[in-house]
């Protein structure tokens, strides 16, 4: 009988699981739903998901005040653990930087929890979405300030609208 090939390892779940031992004190008991998940999660982002922005991801989720912690609930909503940790209401925790541009998360009423929530629902391009991403990260790192952030924001949701109506023109015309 042929030797099997023991798995390759998956760092992504071994992460996850680290963190959980380290939170719980107790090894992390795995479902099948956690990795069916964890792959559509690999799915929507793609190369995206490096292993640094998984990491974060991951450490906002336990630092995040949840009942339970799950792989499968983290892959389900990453991105606004990506952002930064929640609190028992399931709303960002903020924290502000110096310049008052919020930092480890976003409240509601912020733009930014506003475009994230646009980059989650709208239809963008893979060139759109690295514009938008590259936004934050620059506000982020105090490249740009909040202002010049909502000004090119508006023109990359401008150019998203004129994408999804030049789409949506074929549907909508009848045929007579």
């Amino acid at each position: 009988m042929p030797e099997r090939k023991p798995k390759p390892k998956n760092i992504y779940y071994e992460y996850f699981a680290a963190q959980f031992e380290k939170s719980y004190g107790l090894p992390y008991q795995n479902k099948t739903a956690d990795f069916v998940q964890l792959a559509k999660l690999f799915n929507g982002l793609g190369a995206r998901l490096t292993l640094e922005v998984w990491k974060r991801g991951v450490d906002n989720y336990f630092h995040s005040e949840l009942g339970i912690h799950t792989l499968a609930d983290l892959s389900c909503r990453f991105v606004p653990f990506w952002r930064g940790p929640v609190d028992r209401y399931n709303k960002p925790k903020v924290e502000r930087k110096n310049n008052g541009f919020t930092q480890a998360s976003y409240g509601e009423s912020s733009w930014v929890f506003r475009f994230l929530k646009k980059v989650n629902e709208a239809k963008l391009s893979k060139e759109q979405e690295e514009k938008l991403y590259g936004l934050l990260d620059a506000t982020e790192n105090g490249q740009i300030g909040e202002a010049e952030a909502l000004q090119r924001l508006e023109a990359i949701q401008a150019e998203s609208g004129r994408t999804a109506n030049e789409e949506a023109k074929p549907s909508n015309r009848s045929s007579s």
